[in-house]
């Protein structure tokens, strides 16, 4: 029962907010119904932002945002984007199973450590000054947890939810086009590039991860340049907002008018909340910050950077400088764990090589678009050099092989419906299932402040705010002791 509760729950959930966010949309965009979804999900976290400066974000303005984004799909229904194709509505069905089901493998540790918790911030307190003192990840600012906030109007959490609707929105569209141009068969190839993420990936695809989001919405980001959709600039600005390490993006934009005006209007609040809660533009970069009373203190910023670095090399929870890192021999460790715990990384670069492979003996044109290579180039340094984790480089890597699959023009459409049953029986029987609910927390207060007890990961989940992980409490304690203008705490408005 607990299974057909779960299934009906999320279907409603589904259902009330893929429409709004759609409706939203097109308040920005009317090129096509992937691309009004995706730009009501950026419209639905600015808001978000904007009111939060102020107020916590509640349920009023949830349904407020729900209610205005069906009021204009009902309103603009007759526009062209409407028409569905019966190819998008097969797949749109196939997809929405996929996204319901994936839901409930269960949340990533990355959840309870601070998505949950940054998400509680903007849903029950006005922005306060210097949060990122009490928790140096919330510092990073990604507008994919405002987005989350504003759905706070539904029968299922959004962290259950908002990876879901973007992976029904990009899959049913991607597997959908059916056209002769490389964009179409790019998409074609996109869409099959999922479904090993979908298995191999799904404790991101279960909760509301903003890497799952970055690598939708790189892929999504070159099939607009291909097609030369004016929508490219808002994707790329709402791929930054989530996390700026996507800033290779930038380089398929080009200086346009509308760009920088579009870029002024929504990056200058944002960075205005960054600077907000650190001291800074970009968290945890020192030389970004201002000598303000409220910016994050040292030890914060030096044990975020040690975690970035030392996690996405090594699986070890201690904390290493990078001088401790070069003595390591991080790189096989790396490498084995690529090949057994993210075996989709190594599948996707043997499929671009097999795209390269199927086009010279078919014999095809091999005409690959320069900036999106150069971009995922870049990109890959740039990971390589600050943060490796194997599923930062998706993005990047999905839109090589997509590129390299789509000069050889296969038939992933087809192949693509042929493995969805199997997909969805490992779905069902193979992966564990773990539900809709969040883990409880033994939590301990120490000044006011929780932390969790007996967790190595020092997960907050739900907890009541303010709460830290057990490594920063005594950190904090002691500065609001000394300073107790610095103490963090919910505020109802301002």
């Amino acid at each position: 029962m607990t299974f057909i509760t779960d299934v009906i729950l999320l279907l409603i959930s589904f259902l009330l907010w893929t429409p709004a966010f759609i409706g939203l949309g097109t308040l920005l965009t009317t090129e096509n119904i992937m691309y009004a979804g995706l730009a009501g999900m950026l419209l639905t976290g600015v808001v978000v932002n904007l009111i939060n400066f102020l107020f916590p974000v509640t349920p009023i303005v949830g349904a407020a945002l729900l209610i205005v984004g069906w009021a204009l799909v009902i309103r603009r229904r007759k526009l062209p984007m409407f028409t569905f194709s019966p190819a998008l509505v097969r797949w749109g069905i196939v997809w929405l199973i996929i996204s319901i089901l994936i839901q409930r493998i269960g949340l990533g540790i990355d959840t309870g450590v601070y998505y949950i918790q940054a998400i509680k911030w903007i849903n029950e307190s006005a922005l306060p000054l210097g949060l990122g003192t009490l928790h140096g990840r919330f510092g990073f600012n990604s507008l994919w947890f405002s987005v989350a906030a504003g759905m706070n109007v539904s029968p299922v959490a959004s962290i259950s939810v908002i990876d879901g609707i973007l992976l029904w929105m990009v899959g049913s569209y991607c597997c959908a086009q059916h056209g002769k141009e490389l964009a179409d068969y790019y998409f074609n190839a996109v869409g099959f590039l999922l479904l090993p993420t979908l298995y191999l990936s799904s404790y991101q695809t279960s909760s509301a991860s903003p890497d799952l989001a970055i690598t939708l919405l790189t892929m999504v980001a070159v099939h607009a340049f291909l097609t030369k959709a004016k929508t490219l600039s808002l994707l790329v600005i709402f791929a930054l907002m989530i996390k700026i390490s996507a800033v290779p993006l930038v380089l398929l934009l080009r200086p346009t008018r509308r760009t920088l005006i579009l870029a002024t209007l929504l990056l200058i609040p944002w960075f205005g909340r960054s600077f907000m809660i650190s001291g800074c533009a970009v968290y945890p970069v020192k030389s970004t910050c201002l000598p303000v009373s409220w910016q994050t203190p040292d030890w914060m910023f030096q044990y975020d950077n040690m975690a970035i670095r030392t996690h996405s090399r090594l699986t070890t929870l201690e904390l290493l400088t990078d001088e401790e890192l070069a003595q390591r021999d991080w790189i096989s460790g790396w490498l084995q764990r690529a090949v057994s715990a993210e075996p989709h990384i190594l599948i996707t670069i043997l499929l671009s090589g097999l795209g390269l492979i199927s086009a010279v003996i078919l014999k095809r044109r091999i005409n690959l678009p320069l900036f999106p290579l150069l971009m995922c180039a870049v990109g890959l340094v740039v990971w390589w050099i600050t943060a490796p984790a194997q599923r930062f480089a998706l993005g990047y890597l999905f839109t090589i092989a997509g590129l390299m699959l789509a000069t050889a023009k296969l038939p992933l459409r087809m192949l693509t419906a042929t493995l969805l049953p199997l997909l969805l029986a490992f779905i069902l029987f193979v992966i564990p299932n773990f539900g809709l609910g969040i883990p409880p927390t033994d939590l301990a207060v120490k000044d006011g402040v929780y932390y969790p007890q007996d967790d190595d990961f020092g997960a907050c989940w739900d907890a009541p705010l303010p709460c830290t992980m057990p490594n920063f409490i005594d950190n904090y304690i002691d500065l609001i002791t000394r300073d107790p203008s610095r103490r963090i705490m919910p505020i109802p408005h301002r």
